[in-house]
């Protein structure tokens, strides 16, 4: 699987989707990270998404562990989880 690091917009959407999260660190075993994994994972030989929203359902029934390490990679690729780091020490 390739991980591709998510747009501004992108980004911006999930959070949205996800009411109550907003600025807050996005932790792994949460809904959130399934929508990551779908948003950013593609196959490397044709540059297809490997999941599509209709494959939501299905994944969140399935180990949360690969999604887990999928999601961080997310997160660590897009720099999600520099911002969100640094957001915690202003406080």
């Amino acid at each position: 699987i390739e991980v591709r690091s998510l747009s501004i917009a992108e980004v911006d959407s999930i959070v949205k989707a996800h009411p109550g999260k907003g600025d807050a660190v996005i932790a792994p075993d949460t809904d959130i990270s399934v929508d990551l994994v779908i948003a950013a994972c593609y196959e490397p030989d044709t540059g297809d998404k490997v999941f599509t929203r209709d494959d939501r359902e299905w994944l969140v029934t399935k180990n949360a562990a690969p999604i887990n390490r999928l999601s961080t990679v997310v997160m660590e690729v897009s720099e999600m989880v520099d911002k969100a780091q640094d957001k915690l020490g202003k406080d």
